[in-house]
């Protein structure tokens, strides 16, 4: 039986694979990221998030695809890629990042990880509240 309280996180770029917890999500930033996810899927908008993030998602073949960015609007100047699906690796779900669009200028060191946070919350959210 899979285990429902960890999912597998493997950057596309360079295979680098590690295991996540739900514990290390808050569930206020599960309740915040949900009904802006719901708003996303259902109306197939892009989204404002926290922190002037963007957010375009989409259900396709049982996956979640969506694509995070910061920036003034849809002008895109740092993005995410992601997928996740409960397609298992062992018995875990699986939450593929790319970093192939992430374009982050001086001052903007974090970019990164609060991108990759983002899509980690986001890939928990769909799992817990969508997916199963």
């Amino acid at each position: 039986m899979p285990d429902e309280s960890v999912l597998v996180r493997r950057v596309l770029e360079t295979g680098q694979e590690r295991l996540l917890s739900v514990d290390d999500v808050s569930r206020v930033t599960l309740d915040e990221l949900q009904p802006r996810l719901a708003e996303a899927l259902v109306n197939n908008l892009v989204v404002t998030i926290k922190g002037g993030f963007w957010l375009r998602a989409k259900v396709d073949h049982s996956r979640l695809h969506a694509r995070v960015w910061h920036g003034n609007g849809p002008q895109r100047t740092a993005q995410i890629a992601m997928a996740v699906s409960r397609t298992n690796y062992e018995g875990v779900p699986v939450l593929e990042v790319s970093l192939a669009g992430m374009h982050t200028t001086v001052g903007e060191p974090d970019m990164i990880l609060e991108m990759s946070d983002l899509a980690e919350c986001l890939a928990w959210c769909w799992l817990l509240r969508f997916a199963g």
